[in-house]
Formats: structure tokens, C-alpha cells, sequence
């Protein structure tokens, strides 16, 4: 079995890395409203039908952008401790 990699940060660098993700994801959602005329409506069923789905895979376009792509990944069950 591989050895899995740590690293140590202190809290505030993990704040900011929070921070930082909360932003990138910010950005995204305000570029697919704007791309959808500045408005998006989501209904339950939106949310229902996506369930079987865990995972957003971000992926450069060619001449820039990106593409987002709804996918499941296997996790393995995290070790009771």
C-alpha cells in the first residue's frame, strides 16, 4: 500500500485555502448565470435528479474557458478512528 503524502498547515493557511476554493467556486456560478443571460431557475427536481452524481469535474477548453462535467467517483469508506 502507498504512503499518502501530508502536509501541515497552520489554521489560518487553511482558511485561506477555504477561502480561496469558496471564491474559485463563486466565480464559476457567476459565469454560468451570466452565460445563461443572468439567470438560472432551479426547481427540486433538479437537485433530485442529480443524486446519482458526487463529483463536478472542471477541464480547460481549448482558446480558454472551461467545461464542467457532472460525474461519480468511488470513495473508499474513510476508517472509523
Amino acid at each position: 500500500m502507498a504512503e499518502e503524502e501530508t502536509q501541515q498547515v497552520t489554521i489560518e493557511q487553511a482558511i485561506q485555502m477555504y477561502e480561496a476554493k469558496i471564491q474559485e467556486q463563486t466565480n464559476i456560478m457567476f459565469g454560468l448565470v451570466a452565460k445563461m443571460g443572468g439567470t438560472a431557475e432551479l426547481s427540486q427536481e433538479d437537485f433530485d435528479g442529480a443524486q446519482e452524481y458526487n463529483t463536478i469535474t472542471a477541464g480547460e477548453r481549448e482558446g480558454g474557458g472551461i467545461v464542467l462535467t457532472l460525474g461519480y467517483e468511488e470513495r473508499p469508506e474513510a476508517p472509523n478512528e
